[in-house]
């Protein structure tokens, strides 16, 4: 199967804060098949944490379009080495920026948020996270999470700009037409898994718009949620580049 085509919605709950989450979603190689999603938010309540979030998503683009920009083409059947290393250079980039800022301002560690990022490249899917964020695949009727459970997090620990060097969890696996993607920006409590996957397996697709619908599944208050994902993978499509 030849990955061409990629259904994606993505949601925003009006009440979410401008000043404290952001994400964006776009097709860095320009070719069909191709999509990275990123969301931030901040650590804390404070100015350095929402400049944190800011400056971490932005140069977290930077960093993918500039690899992008330096393989040109070659990314094409490199599979999940490529998507794994987009987000390698994403996550570098994007920390980097944010500590170096915060140590200009004699802000260092103070500046912190938490970062998620999926890139699907090649018939194959990595996501990667640093704070919080969780990434689904649901397959033939099943629910399968990325990442293992997010451990409570420490004021100093794991989050983008709060030091020079920053661990992050990645996970990759090969796509299939049918596979469907699902970002939500916190853990869910297991209950809230199985009303995902039944939601999902009756026929999510088929509304307006499915990361709304999913948010309104899982959430108690999805006016506030600041960001979710749904992809739908496939069916394979031909795309003509010329009217006759």
């Amino acid at each position: 199967m030849s990955l061409t085509r990629i259904d994606c919605h993505v949601f925003r709950g009006r009440g979410a804060s401008l000043d404290t989450s952001s994400f964006v979603a776009l097709n860095p190689s320009h070719r069909p098949g191709s999509l990275v999603l990123a969301g931030a938010i901040a650590a804390r309540e404070s100015i350095g944490s929402q400049v944190a979030c800011k400056l971490g998503l932005e140069h977290f683009v930077d960093g993918v379009l500039s690899y992008y920009s330096e393989i040109g083409d070659s990314a094409q059947g490199e599979g999940g080495e490529i998507s794994l290393e987009v987000l390698e250079a994403a996550f570098r980039n994007a920390n980097s920026s944010v500590y170096n800022f915060g140590h200009k301002l004699a802000a260092g560690g103070r500046l912190s948020a938490s970062l998620l990022g999926v890139v699907l490249e090649d018939k194959t899917v990595a996501a990667g996270r640093v704070g919080e964020g969780v990434v689904y695949l649901f397959r033939n009727g099943e629910l399968l999470p990325f990442f293992e459970e997010a451990r409570i997090l420490k004021a100093a620990e794991s989050y983008i700009g709060s030091n020079s060097m920053v661990s992050v969890e990645l996970a990759s696996i090969a796509v299939n037409e049918g596979d469907c993607l699902i970002v939500v920006p916190q853990q869910l409590p297991a209950e809230k898994e199985l009303l995902l996957r039944e939601r999902l397996h009756n026929g999510v697709q088929n509304t307006q718009n499915p990361s709304a619908e999913i948010c309104r599944c899982v959430y108690e208050d999805a006016f506030r949620v600041p960001f979710a994902m749904y992809a739908r993978i496939g069916p394979e499509t031909i795309y003509l580049a010329e009217a006759v």
